[in-house]
């Protein structure tokens, strides 16, 4: 998990592994800035983290901050 989390470059990403007693938990962070738009390679890259994670059979939790323009359009829309 932490070579895949080293190797994106597009966003920031940080992870934990937790053992609980319902079983193992992973625990995800993701940060993209919102001033450019995503390119392929943000894409590229989040989708070979999660494809990497199924490989665990737990639950993961996957939080963050990937500031795309939709979430703009939408805090917008319920703002009005």
């Amino acid at each position: 998990m932490y070579s895949a989390i080293a190797a994106c470059t597009s966003n920031a990403v940080i992870g934990a592994r937790l053992i609980t007693a319902n079983g193992p938990v992973i625990i995800l962070n993701i940060y993209r800035p919102g001033s450019e738009r995503p390119s392929s390679l943000f894409f590229e890259e989040l989708t070979s983290l999660l494809e990497m994670l199924v490989v665990y059979s737990c639950l993961v939790v996957v939080s963050g901050n990937l500031t795309c323009r939709f979430t703009m359009r939408i805090v917008r829309t319920l703002a009005t």
